[in-house]
């Protein structure tokens, strides 16, 4: 049995080592800093949302509660925070029935069918991941990026609350035509 224990603690180390490799090691998501996510969706209409790098999933429990109709799925790729998650799930199987969490690794996440996508990792990561998995989210999607804009992508505005990290708001427009732009230069050699 301590041979067991052993390997399932040697396993999650090892997801939070690679998640600190890819630049996405687990910090919590503030509730400041959650309410302030929250008060630039107030006034907006969706339908679905994704947070990659999801962590414990708080951003969508958050979100959850004030929107239970919304479909919300969530990507992480350390198992030890996710685990907190799909616990606090299984507490509230109603309050929570909307929201979704997946172990996964981020790159390949569809997020084609998002109205809303939460991005809290480091700076790397953002660049990357706009770069590559956002070319395929939707023109109107919006996109929130908390603390560090991806390097070479001017967001449309960012918000920053007294006491909260800047959270830079984007449309997916705005990585759909960073594709194109590589798209061309490529054809073009």
């Amino acid at each position: 049995m301590a041979t067991f224990l052993y390997l399932v603690v040697l396993f999650f180390l090892i997801t939070a080592a690679y998640a600190g490799f890819k630049g996405a090691p687990f910090v919590p998501t503030l509730s400041k800093d959650i309410r302030q996510a929250l008060s630039v969706l107030k006034n907006e209409k969706f339908e679905s949302a994704i947070d990659l790098g999801c962590g414990t999933g708080s951003m969508l429990f958050a979100v959850a509660q004030e929107r239970p109709q919304v479909r919300l799925s969530g990507y992480e790729v350390s198992l030890a925070p996710l685990l907190f998650g799909w616990i606090r799930k299984c507490f509230s199987p109603k309050k929570y029935r909307n929201v979704h969490l997946y172990w996964k690794n981020l790159y390949s996440v569809d997020v084609s069918f998002a109205d809303v996508i939460f991005v809290f990792m480091m700076p790397e990561p953002h660049t990357r991941i706009a770069k590559t998995v956002l070319t395929r989210a939707k023109s109107h999607a919006l996109v929130l990026f908390e603390a560090w804009p991806p390097e070479g992508f001017v967001p449309d505005r960012t918000e920053k609350q007294d006491g909260c990290l800047p959270l830079h708001v984007y449309h997916g427009s705005a990585f759909r035509s960073a594709q194109q732009t590589a798209s061309k230069v490529s054809h073009l050699r």
